[in-house]
C-alpha cells in the first residue's frame, strides 16, 4: 500500500516499556519526579491526526512506536 504521507509518531524518554540500563533517557527521568508518566495530551493527539489528514491527500499512514 502506497501512502501520501506517512508519518512516524515514536517518544522518546524514560517511559519506554524496555527499560533498558545503557538507555541514554533513563537520568531525563529525574528531570520530572513529580509525573511518573509521561504522554501525549488527547487534545494533541487529535490535533496531529487531524492536521495530516488535511495534509495527506487520500490516505496516510501512522507508524507508532
Amino acid at each position: 500500500m502506497v501512502f501520501d504521507k506517512s508519518l512516524i509518531i515514536k517518544p522518546a524518554g524514560a517511559d519506554c516499556n524496555f527499560g533498558c540500563d545503557y538507555c541514554f533517557y533513563l537520568k531525563k527521568s529525574a528531570l520530572y519526579p513529580e509525573d511518573k508518566r509521561h504522554k501525549m495530551p488527547y487534545d494533541v493527539l487529535e490535533e496531529m491526526i487531524k492536521q495530516v489528514m488535511e495534509a495527506s491527500g487520500r490516505q496516510a499512514g501512522f507508524i507508532w512506536q
